[in-house]
Protein backbone atom coordinates (compact mmCIF):
# COMPACT_ATOMS: atom_id res chain seq x y z
CA UNK A 1 0.00 0.00 0.00
CA UNK A 2 3.12 2.30 0.69
CA UNK A 3 4.67 1.40 -2.42
CA UNK A 4 1.39 2.53 -4.67
CA UNK A 5 0.83 6.17 -3.30
CA UNK A 6 4.22 6.63 -3.80
CA UNK A 7 4.21 5.76 -6.97
CA UNK A 8 0.81 7.81 -7.47
CA UNK A 9 2.52 10.49 -5.80
CA UNK A 10 5.73 10.57 -8.68
CA UNK A 11 3.10 10.46 -11.22
CA UNK A 12 0.94 13.24 -9.44
CA UNK A 13 4.17 15.23 -9.60
CA UNK A 14 5.38 14.74 -12.39
CA UNK A 15 2.49 15.84 -14.29
CA UNK A 16 2.23 18.93 -11.77
CA UNK A 17 5.55 19.99 -13.27
CA UNK A 18 4.51 19.66 -16.90
CA UNK A 19 1.38 21.53 -16.30
CA UNK A 20 3.72 24.12 -14.57
CA UNK A 21 6.10 24.05 -17.44
CA UNK A 22 3.13 24.39 -20.15
CA UNK A 23 1.77 27.32 -17.38
CA UNK A 24 5.36 29.49 -17.67
CA UNK A 25 5.42 28.39 -21.57
CA UNK A 26 1.73 30.05 -22.20
CA UNK A 27 2.91 32.70 -19.84
CA UNK A 28 5.61 33.96 -21.71
CA UNK A 29 3.77 33.34 -25.03
CA UNK A 30 1.21 36.02 -23.95
CA UNK A 31 3.49 38.51 -22.73
CA UNK A 32 5.04 38.40 -26.33
CA UNK A 33 1.93 38.38 -28.30
CA UNK A 34 1.35 41.33 -25.46
CA UNK A 35 3.88 43.15 -26.37
CA UNK A 36 3.22 43.00 -30.47
CA UNK A 37 0.31 43.95 -30.27
CA UNK A 38 1.25 47.34 -28.34
CA UNK A 39 3.78 47.44 -31.40
CA UNK A 40 1.02 47.01 -33.74
CA UNK A 41 -1.15 49.27 -32.07
CA UNK A 42 1.28 51.99 -31.38
CA UNK A 43 2.84 51.71 -35.09
CA UNK A 44 -0.73 52.06 -36.34
CA UNK A 45 -1.28 54.92 -34.80
CA UNK A 46 2.19 56.46 -36.10
CA UNK A 47 1.13 55.51 -39.47
CA UNK A 48 -2.50 57.06 -39.38
CA UNK A 49 -0.59 60.08 -38.19
CA UNK A 50 2.09 60.43 -40.62
CA UNK A 51 -0.97 60.04 -43.22
CA UNK A 52 -2.70 62.79 -41.48
CA UNK A 53 -0.48 64.75 -38.93
CA UNK A 54 -3.32 67.21 -38.55
CA UNK A 55 -5.61 64.55 -36.64
CA UNK A 56 -2.38 65.23 -33.86
CA UNK A 57 -3.72 66.47 -30.37
CA UNK A 58 -1.15 67.83 -27.99
CA UNK A 59 -1.60 68.02 -24.23
CA UNK A 60 -1.51 71.83 -23.83
CA UNK A 61 -0.81 70.53 -19.54
CA UNK A 62 2.51 68.68 -20.83
CA UNK A 63 5.41 71.66 -21.00
CA UNK A 64 7.41 71.25 -24.22
CA UNK A 65 10.62 72.18 -25.25
CA UNK A 66 10.39 75.25 -28.17
CA UNK A 67 13.02 73.18 -30.18
CA UNK A 68 10.75 70.11 -30.53
CA UNK A 69 9.23 71.42 -33.54
CA UNK A 70 12.65 72.42 -35.35
CA UNK A 71 13.39 69.00 -34.28
CA UNK A 72 10.57 67.10 -35.55
CA UNK A 73 10.30 68.97 -39.13
CA UNK A 74 14.29 68.00 -39.67
CA UNK A 75 13.81 64.56 -38.89
CA UNK A 76 10.73 64.63 -41.16
CA UNK A 77 12.77 65.60 -43.72
CA UNK A 78 15.48 63.47 -43.40
CA UNK A 79 12.81 60.42 -43.21
CA UNK A 80 11.77 61.93 -46.91
CA UNK A 81 15.39 62.21 -48.04
CA UNK A 82 15.79 58.52 -46.90
CA UNK A 83 12.49 57.66 -48.79
CA UNK A 84 14.05 58.86 -52.17
CA UNK A 85 16.97 57.23 -51.57
CA UNK A 86 15.22 54.07 -50.69
CA UNK A 87 12.99 54.38 -54.33
CA UNK A 88 16.35 55.58 -56.28
CA UNK A 89 17.93 52.12 -54.76
CA UNK A 90 15.23 49.94 -55.33
CA UNK A 91 15.30 51.11 -59.28
CA UNK A 92 18.95 50.50 -58.86
CA UNK A 93 17.98 46.77 -57.67
CA UNK A 94 15.55 46.14 -59.96
CA UNK A 95 17.64 46.69 -63.06
CA UNK A 96 20.43 44.75 -61.11
CA UNK A 97 18.48 42.04 -61.21
CA UNK A 98 17.58 42.19 -64.91
CA UNK A 99 21.40 42.52 -65.82
CA UNK A 100 22.24 39.37 -63.61
CA UNK A 101 19.43 37.51 -65.13
CA UNK A 102 21.23 38.54 -68.14
CA UNK A 103 24.19 37.50 -67.82
CA UNK A 104 23.35 33.85 -66.25
CA UNK A 105 21.23 33.18 -69.02
CA UNK A 106 22.59 35.01 -72.36
CA UNK A 107 21.15 35.07 -75.85
CA UNK A 108 23.46 33.10 -77.92
CA UNK A 109 23.87 34.37 -81.54
CA UNK A 110 22.91 31.11 -82.93
CA UNK A 111 19.70 30.92 -81.20
CA UNK A 112 18.55 34.41 -81.96
CA UNK A 113 19.35 34.19 -85.86
CA UNK A 114 17.60 30.72 -86.14
CA UNK A 115 14.52 32.11 -84.36
CA UNK A 116 14.50 35.39 -86.87
CA UNK A 117 15.05 33.04 -89.64
CA UNK A 118 11.75 30.63 -89.42
CA UNK A 119 10.19 29.90 -92.59
CA UNK A 120 6.04 30.00 -92.77
CA UNK A 121 4.29 27.48 -92.09
CA UNK A 122 3.40 25.15 -95.01
CA UNK A 123 -0.43 24.43 -95.75
CA UNK A 124 -2.14 21.67 -96.16
CA UNK A 125 -2.35 20.12 -99.52
CA UNK A 126 -6.16 19.14 -98.71
CA UNK A 127 -6.55 23.17 -98.42
CA UNK A 128 -5.57 24.42 -101.38
CA UNK A 129 -7.13 21.35 -103.08
CA UNK A 130 -10.81 22.87 -101.44
CA UNK A 131 -9.89 26.44 -102.16
CA UNK A 132 -8.85 25.96 -105.76
CA UNK A 133 -11.57 23.90 -106.58
CA UNK A 134 -14.64 26.93 -105.18
CA UNK A 135 -12.57 29.36 -107.86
Amino acid sequence: MYRASGYRTKSLNKKLSLANNKLLILRTQTQDHAKVIEYMISHQNLMKLMMDPDTLVLDENVPRDPDCKEKATSIADMLDKNNDDLIKTEAICTENKRDLEILKNPPTPGNVAAKEKKKPPKENRSDRSRFESRV
